[in-house]
């Protein structure tokens, strides 16, 4: 099909005639290591030039090799990678900068977008079991599979997730372990052969022909064999989860809409997913069934369901509970997060069953979290003017200081009445 043979304003025929271009570059880089067509220079493996930046395929992670199992033919591996890179990106795109709003900015809009891998500051929760300790919210991967991340308003917890699906997408870009390696801290036990020193005990008798192994030695003879033995390693790139980011709140509003004779397929968590993702976007172009598959399965994706909370009423969140439930039951390896205030979570029947856990997240730290953030906002809105800058952040750090402890000393003062009233 020529290009100048197809009416501009046919849509379906236009994008037939992409998928077309793209099938045909796909199979001119198929295979492994370095290319280069047209005069450009030879790329490093896994890598491919796209408009003048060279960007990864990631025909390596096992998501699109999963998925290219299921997938009967229909595609080739270079093309389900194709089409995972451009969500990836699109998902990269939307989770790199986190808004600031309130800070005023003379001639600016009253937003400041901050860079996410250099303004994230890491936040601390606490672990609702077992010793209850402390730990860094970039080590809640570790405590399982099923967690729910629970906190005060404003404390932070979207943008834990947020982060999480940044970290996740750079790392299954560019095939390197960080940032995912550092600010996630995601593990997998391996058996591994160790070589060690083994001991054999004897007992010798006053025969030579009499000795024989004993669990009261007189003599140990010791050698050197291998020993099986469990350890944790950072799960490589190649084997990252494919973050999922889902506001519950619109999944809610979703199924509000619904019909009252809609399929009950159609109701559930993992159509919408689908449904959002693939035929709400158009910066991407993967198969219909993706998301299912990986759903299905379940191993290799990471599930951040946020704002549990946010759903408009108690019955509605009873039901979004539920389907989140329905979705994970039976599929031990899927992770999933689930963030929700903590007085939404802890009344009625919002809290979740079927095996997770809860994450308390810590009170913001002015020191540790408040003025770092306040000071690098200021970067990015006089980053040539460093008198300026300090000024303002000292300015607004000390506003800060003035609110908390006027509410700290209206707290104090409220009369007994007003907190003890049910």
């Amino acid at each position: 099909m020529a290009a100048d043979s197809i009416d501009p304003n046919d849509i379906a025929a236009l994008r037939r005639r992409l998928a077309e271009l793209e099938a045909e570059q796909a199979a001119s880089l198929s295979g492994s290591g370095a290319l280069a067509q047209g005069g450009g220079e030879a790329l490093g493996e896994r890598s491919v030039k796209v408009g003048g930046n060279a960007n990864t395929i990631v025909t390596g992670t096992q998501i699109a090799t999963n998925y290219f199992a299921t997938a009967g033919g229909r595609l080739t591996k270079e093309q389900i990678a194709r089409q995972v890179t451009g969500y990836l990106r699109w998902l990269r795109s939307r989770t790199e900068c986190i808004e600031l709003r309130g800070i005023e900015r003379a001639g600016g809009a009253p937003v400041v977008m901050l860079p996410l891998e250099t303004a994230y500051v890491p936040l601390q929760a606490k672990w609702m079991a077992g010793s209850g300790e402390d730990l860094p919210l970039s080590k809640v991967l570790g405590l399982g599979n099923r967690l729910a991340i629970i906190g005060g308003p404003g404390s932070g917890k979207t943008t834990v997730l947020v982060h999480m699906a940044w970290a996740l997408a750079s790392s299954l870009l560019t095939g390197e372990p960080e940032p995912a390696r550092s600010r996630l801290a995601l593990k997998k036990k391996i058996k591994k052969k160790i070589k060690k020193k083994i001991k054999n005990k004897i007992k010798i008798t006053s025969s030579p022909q009499s000795v024989r192994t004993s669990r009261e030695p007189e003599l140990e003879d010791a050698h050197v064999g291998e020993v099986e033995v469990e350890v944790e390693i950072d799960v490589p790139p190649s084997e990252l989860p494919l973050p999922i980011f889902v506001p519950l709140a619109s999944f809610a509003r979703y199924r509000r809409k619904l019909p009252g004779n809609a399929p009950p397929r159609e109701r559930t968590l993992a159509h919408y997913i689908s449904y959002r993702l693939i035929e709400k976007q158009a910066d991407f172009d993967l198969p219909a069934d993706f998301f299912v598959q990986v759903l299905q399965d379940g191993r290799d994706c990471l599930l951040l369901l946020d704002g549990l909370d946010e759903v408009a009423n108690e019955s509605e969140r009873a039901e979004v509970r539920q389907a989140v439930e329905d979705l994970v039951g039976g599929r031990e390896s899927m992770r999933v997060l689930v963030t929700c205030r903590t007085v939404a979570y802890r009344g009625g029947r919002t809290a979740l069953g079927a095996g997770f856990r809860e994450i308390l997240v810590r009170p913001l730290d002015f020191r540790a979290h408040i003025a770092p953030m306040v000071r690098q906002a200021y970067d990015c809105i006089y980053p040539h003017d460093a008198a300026l800058r300090d000024e303002r952040s000292a300015d607004l750090l000390e506003g800060i200081r003035r609110l908390e402890q006027d509410r700290h000393t209206r707290w104090v003062r409220t009369p007994r009445r007003w907190w003890t009233a049910p």
